[in-house]
């Protein structure tokens, strides 16, 4: 029994005696502060906020992983008329539906034919056409595209 007792304040020992050489070794033995970390020469009021410093990016064209997985419209659609054949082009993920909402000033939301929900190919681009009705109202107006777990707003303008 007695030697139980000695093994066990043994490992004690070396346990805390393990312990003080850790919190030496970090600069921590019998202090109250943390200890200074290297940052690489980055000043740290050099950002605005934490998410700057964090943010992990992966360069494919210098795109960040979030812009690369919101849907980005690569037509450029400024205003569109009463009875035009318009084709709205996303770049997104490849491989995935998507779907488009087209919403008129009025509130509107359209249902013409070639709306709706598509398939991006293996590039990610997928596309829409449909013709604007002959009654649509004039004004601002949106495309908005999800899919991929993102939603992407496009806004346009029906003129005369």
């Amino acid at each position: 029994m007695r030697a139980l007792k000695k093994t066990i304040a043994a490992k004690w020992v070396l346990t805390l005696l393990a312990l003080h050489l850790l919190l030496t070794a970090f600069g921590c033995a019998g202090e109250d502060t943390v200890p200074e970390v290297p940052n690489d020469g980055i000043a740290a009021d050099s950002f605005d906020t934490v998410e700057e410093i964090v943010q992990p990016t992966v360069t494919d064209s210098e795109t960040t992983i979030k812009e690369r997985l919101a849907p980005e419209f690569t037509s450029e659609i400024l205003q569109v008329r009463r009875n035009e054949i318009v084709t709205v082009t996303v770049k997104g993920l490849p491989e995935t539906e998507y779907t488009i909402l087209v919403r008129y000033h009025s509130g509107h939301e359209s249902t013409a034919n070639g709306l709706g929900a598509a398939m991006s190919d293996a590039n990610g681009d997928v596309s829409w056409t449909w013709r604007v009705g002959g009654k649509t109202g004039f004004g601002k107006a949106a495309f908005v595209v999800s899919g991929g777990g993102e939603e992407t707003t496009y806004e346009f303008e029906v003129v005369e």
